[in-house]
């Protein structure tokens, strides 16, 4: 799964597809979003 901008619906995608790549801008938003997702 290919998405612009990552978020909730990231969180919501990883455990739907194998893998999920997100491109976002916010480096704090991605660390923020890091630590609630699952490792891969």
């Amino acid at each position: 799964m290919f998405e612009y901008g990552a978020g909730f619906s990231t969180l919501w995608w990883q455990n739907k597809v194998n893998r999920v790549y997100s491109v976002e801008h916010d480096q704090a938003w991605c660390e923020r979003l890091g630590e609630n997702s699952s490792p891969t």
